[in-house]
């Protein structure tokens, strides 16, 4: 989906950039995507350095690369893919940094019945507090932040497959995201 995303805004003159929370994520597509860090210069922190709750603490270092910085404030289409396992205060430092993303189109990808955020140590609060599911950003009484959420309603795996065995993972996937699965 995104690869048609960016295609089609591409066709239309407009610049596009991806990023995802890990470099294997990221290498799935070809143009322009990173790692969140790296296109957005995110420094990173472990968890014992910062207080979890001071999400606005951490600050881009755009500064340091004006080129960079300058590509970005062109950039259409911001396309972040495993937003899921994207800590929260990672975004929200970007988020700042692109002066809240005014007048650009963010795409948000990610399953939240996948991987969680890594917090070193975490107890579960901490790990929910990490997750951006769990934020101001997608708060509906918050509608300066709000994403709208899109979901996908066919598991494009299955349309080509006549396999049971696929099947049966996709629903067994299911069940487990949903606690179902014993």
């Amino acid at each position: 989906m995104a690869k048609i995303v960016a295609a089609y805004a591409r066709s239309k003159n407009k610049i596009v950039m991806g990023c995802a929370s890990t470099a294997l994520a990221a290498s799935i597509y070809q143009d322009n995507f990173f790692t969140a860090h790296s296109l957005f210069k995110i420094p990173v922190v472990e968890d014992e350095e910062q207080d979890l709750d001071q999400q606005n603490d951490l600050q881009c270092t755009l500064d340091k690369n004006q080129n960079r910085f300058n590509l970005l404030k062109e950039t259409t289409v911001f396309i972040w893919d495993e937003i899921s396992s994207q800590n929260v205060r990672d975004f929200s430092a970007a988020y700042r940094a692109m002066d809240n993303f005014n007048n650009k189109i963010i795409i948000l990808m990610g399953d939240k019945m996948q991987i969680a955020p890594v917090v070193k140590y975490g107890t579960k609060q901490q790990i929910l507090a990490a997750s951006i599911y769990n934020s101001k950003y997608m708060d509906v009484s918050q509608p300066d932040f709000y994403f709208e959420p899109c979901y996908f309603s066919k598991n494009l795996r299955l349309i080509s497959s006549e396999d049971s065995n696929q099947e049966l993972y996709a629903k067994t996937l299911l069940e487990i995201g949903k606690g179902d699965y014993i």
